[in-house]
């Protein structure tokens, strides 16, 4: 799966995720990556689903609770999961109090430092919430990056006439 470069967006990556960080600062600090770090790459994630995914708004910093998805693509709700591990062993997770409210979760995979990204693939709401209890003593839903649907065969809706 290609890379694809964040460069261009990433003084608006950067720009949400400081704004974001003020609003809700419910992210526990980690110390291997840190709160703010784990915002950078979440909103890059987004960022990069909005734009290979064609959708017409790009994130913006939240004035209001989560809406549990991102960004809408011909009416299909559409919640990027984003890591920064950078191996092969990585996983859509979303935790299992977490509402879900989206159609279609992605998977994107951000080298921060390289300031690049790509989206690993894609699961249904329903392919989520039929996911085995993983990490974080049993408190994610958790599908493997391998197991998840290909980007390649996605159509969504916006496209059926292009």
């Amino acid at each position: 799966m290609k890379y694809f470069d964040l460069e261009p967006l990433w003084s608006d990556v950067l720009r949400v995720a400081h704004a974001r960080r003020k609003w809700e600062d419910h992210i526990p600090p980690d110390s291997s990556i840190g709160a703010d770090a784990v915002d950078i790459v979440g909103t890059a994630g987004e960022f990069l689903g909005a734009l290979l995914m064609g959708a017409a708004e790009v994130p913006q910093p939240i004035t209001g609770p989560d809406r549990g998805w991102d960004f809408e693509v011909g009416g299909i709700r559409v919640d990027v999961k984003s890591t920064f591990h950078l191996g092969d062993d990585v996983h859509l997770l979303l935790p299992i109090d977490e509402e879900l409210r989206a159609d279609l979760y992605v998977l994107a995979q951000i080298d921060r430092r390289r300031r690049r990204g790509r989206l690993l693939g894609w699961a249904t709401r329903a392919e989520v919430k039929a996911a085995k209890r993983k990490t974080f003593l049993n408190r994610c839903r958790a599908i493997p990056a391998s197991r998840l649907r290909s980007l390649d065969g996605l159509r969504l809706p916006s496209e059926a006439g292009a």
